[in-house]
């Protein structure tokens, strides 16, 4: 199983997004052999925020074209939404404190933690250097 970071499924949606055709391949490909993918609500959330968004597109998605899009995602069989629990959290602060992380960098722990207490060790994401000094996760590079 592999987890999917917010910013790939935002530039699969949105034609518009820098890394749109790595996105979109690298899911196509995972979902064509039949790969199971993941994400939490709080993937979906971000993944709401910056596909709506005017910050960062000229023409965002409207709240009812991104959900069907994100529902059609969720159906295809092979995607699953996992939820952080406390263990998940119990992992991102002890990584917080142990690596000194400080601010908003506690929602990428967050989402290490969701990954270690599902037995998830891959992510797929756009942003490397968000968790390429975690131990127990291969970090795929899409774009």
């Amino acid at each position: 199983m592999i987890f999917v970071d917010a910013n790939v499924i935002v530039a699969h949606f949105a034609k518009s997004h820098e890394h749109h055709k790595a996105s979109s391949a690298f899911l196509d490909e995972v979902l064509k052999n039949r790969q199971h993918l993941a994400f939490s609500p709080q993937i979906g959330g971000e993944a709401f925020i910056a596909a709506t968004s005017k910050r960062f597109f000229k023409v965002p998605a409207t709240p009812d074209e991104f959900i069907r899009l994100l529902e059609k995602f969720r159906n295809t069989g092979f995607v699953s939404v996992v939820s952080p629990g406390e263990r998940a959290m119990d992992i991102a602060l002890q990584t917080a404190k142990e690596k000194s992380v400080t601010s908003a960098h506690i929602f990428d722990l967050i989402i290490y933690g969701t990954m270690l207490e599902h037995g998830i060790t891959r992510i797929a994401t756009i942003n490397v250097k968000h968790f390429r000094n975690l131990k127990g996760i291969e970090v795929i590079q899409v774009a």
